[in-house]
């Protein structure tokens, strides 16, 4: 539906456009594994070349990446959310009196950012709340006040004037597109930062106990240049105290920067503590330059069942989560 469709950019280079429209698109019929092509056309205002998506239909999720030989020829991949029966009912009262949950990698001046908090949206289309902030050259958790937040029915909230209390010298600005089911996909829309991910609703605070499966992924800080990493394994917390392993894929530190292998480690151990009095994960075995290298988490409650979290230190910028192993089939 051309008319009720909408596209944010921020490509990093200068461009920022927001709100635009498209002048025509098309989707092809799913074939037998799920597979459909959507092909966009933005309206000419913008000078946006033709988008080409190949995207895998799961349910109420369709993964994307972009299709070989489009117009804007560039790397882009993601995932689509259903609205379903809620498509063109949203407005502002749609996150009034929520916290959205949020986080987000990218990039700034500095080179890779990770981002992620807390959205608290008051009723008066005020929003504050938490936001850490990580490129390694600026690593702390931040606070925010007197932000702005305005909706549209087609899910989209901008989020305008976030105003970090540690880098009281910029303002930010997000916008957040909602799914009505709790789950929103979130950008930067401002000139400083180009970041991109995932938000959700929270739902009640927890003191997380149980069997866990981890995923992390960011950037360590080399000797020479910052290295990209990834980890996923289980994780058991009791009585506030990690035990577990990942599976770690690293880039080797002591090659040159454009040669990118990487080095995998299996089974690595991974321990700390969840100290709630701060609210920051002590975690030891995220670091291939040092497994005996601590890093502290930020955490930010989803639910009983998932917390998110963003490295606030200048070892390494990360963006976990914890999903409960246990929960009952089909929960999200």
């Amino acid at each position: 539906s051309i008319s009720n469709s909408v596209f944010d950019l921020n490509d990093g280079g200068g461009t920022t456009l927001l709100g635009q429209s498209f002048s025509s698109g098309s989707i092809s019929a799913p074939d037998s594994f799920g597979r459909v092509t959507i092909a966009l056309t933005p309206s000419a205002s913008g000078q946006v070349p033709s988008i080409t998506f190949s995207g895998y239909i799961n349910g109420s999720t369709i993964q994307l990446i972009e299709s070989v030989g489009d117009g804007l020829n560039a790397d882009l991949g993601g995932t689509a959310l259903a609205q379903g029966a809620k498509t063109g009912t949203f407005n502002a009262q749609s996150v009034s009196g929520q916290t959205y949950i949020h986080g987000s990698i990218g990039q700034d001046t500095n080179g890779p950012l990770i981002m992620g908090g807390a959205f608290i949206f008051a009723s008066n289309g005020t929003a504050s709340g938490l936001l850490a902030f990580n490129d390694l050259d600026n690593n702390t958790g931040n606070s925010f006040s007197n932000a702005s937040y305005q909706g549209s029915p087609s899910g989209r909230v901008v989020i305008t004037n976030v105003v970090p209390s540690n880098l009281s010298n910029i303002a930010l600005s997000f916008v957040l597109y909602l799914d009505g089911n709790g789950n929103a996909m979130i950008m930067g829309s401002d000139n400083i930062e180009q970041t991109s991910g995932l938000a959700y609703a929270q739902n009640g605070l927890s003191d997380y106990e149980g069997t866990y499966a981890v995923a992390v992924q960011g950037f360590l800080n080399g000797q020479q240049y910052i290295q990209p990493y990834g980890a996923a394994g289980p994780v058991t917390i009791s009585s506030d105290t990690f035990n577990g392993y990942t599976d770690y894929t690293s880039q080797d530190p002591n090659l040159q920067r454009l040669i990118t292998p990487f080095d995998t480690y299996a089974n690595t151990p991974l321990t700390g503590l969840e100290d709630t009095s701060t609210g920051l994960l002590h975690l030891t075995g995220l670091n291939s330059n040092s497994f005996e290298q601590p890093g502290g988490f930020g955490y930010y409650p989803i639910d009983a069942n998932r917390v998110l979290a963003i490295e606030v230190d200048d070892n390494g910028m990360g963006l976990l989560m914890l999903e409960n192993s246990r929960q009952a089939q089909g929960q999200q």
